[in-house]
């Protein structure tokens, strides 16, 4: 009798939340999560991992994907909501939020202009900063909390881009 290999799926590295989240039904992660600890070391890593891939590629190194803008556009909106829910001080947390939007927007307008997506000096130092205070809150809220965020992130995600497809665009 010979045994099935079943090979695990390889997670893309630079796969950004939209991909993560599709992986699992919202109430089999939120069952999963542990309510009162952090997520698992490893589990931290490799979503450190993932951001740190995409932020090396939107700074030097190989050319910059939309994959990259859009996991690091996420995390930016990740750091908004754990201030919105009070996970981060606004006095800390805001002028962190807005000088990484501030960054997107302009890496964005520079692949726009037919520029390669990259940040310049600011905008990198802008998303150190997003990603030291992101990597900080997700060590110290509960796993089942940073599931909460996600997908809070995700609905605000899907809400604004169907505005958009309505044509329901903010001024």
């Amino acid at each position: 009798m010979s045994r099935k290999h079943t090979h695990r799926r390889r997670i893309d590295p630079r796969a950004g939340a939209e991909r993560i989240m599709r992986l699992m039904t919202e109430g089999d992660m939120l069952a999963r999560a542990r309510g009162d600890q952090p997520a698992v070391p490893a589990a931290r890593r490799q979503v450190m991992a993932t951001l740190h891939s995409a932020m090396d590629s939107m700074t030097a190194g190989r050319e910059p994907t939309p994959r990259d803008w859009s996991a690091l556009a996420d995390v930016v909106q990740m750091v908004d909501c754990m201030i919105r829910r009070g996970n981060i001080p606004e006095s800390e947390g805001v002028p962190i939020a807005v000088a990484g939007m501030q960054a997107m927007v302009k890496a964005a307008d520079r692949q726009q202009a037919g520029r390669q997506l990259r940040f310049d000096g600011e905008g990198i130092q802008a998303m150190r900063a997003v990603l030291d205070v992101f990597e900080q809150t997700l060590e110290a809220l509960p796993e089942r909390e940073v599931l909460q965020i996600m997908m809070q992130t995700q609905r605000m995600r899907e809400r604004a881009f169907g505005d958009i497809e309505a044509g329901r665009v903010p001024s």
